[in-house]
């Protein structure tokens, strides 16, 4: 017998570990956005960066990486 299906909606994005704001929290959008290829990180991976002026920092392994986290900068649009 499979087991019962989940509830709630899939995890189709990986969710960032660790979200860090420099001072005061603002959203991402209207801020300058600077992105750099950080082989540092896992494939996939991505580090965000938003400083209390609203610059953020966008830090990611390969392409893949970028995309989550311009998905992730959307959400927190979003959440405005």
């Amino acid at each position: 017998m499979p087991p019962p299906p989940t509830a709630g909606p899939p995890a189709l994005l990986p969710r960032p570990r660790r979200l860090d704001l420099d001072g005061t929290a603002r959203a991402p959008a209207g801020g300058t956005r600077r992105t750099r290829v950080d082989p540092s990180l896992p494939a996939q991976g991505y580090r965000l960066r938003i400083a209390a002026d609203g610059e953020v920092h966008v830090d990611h392994a390969d392409p893949p990486g970028a995309f989550y986290a311009e998905q992730t900068l959307g959400q927190l649009a979003d959440e405005r």
